[in-house]
């Protein structure tokens, strides 16, 4: 239904190449509730600031 030339996959190519283990690991082992893996936060605020 994402036609093939929009830039969310121009992101997830981007992103995808891109090593965010260690900004998971800072928050891996404390007592808090789950966080979002950095890389679809990431992924999120590129979206929005392509599609402003």
């Amino acid at each position: 239904m994402i036609p093939e030339d929009y830039p969310c996959y121009f992101i997830k190519n981007v992103l995808d190449q891109i090593d965010c283990s260690e900004a998971n690991k800072e928050f891996r082992d404390k007592p808090v509730e789950p966080t979002y893996p950095r890389k679809i936060l990431l992924k999120l605020i590129l979206m929005s600031v392509f599609d402003g």
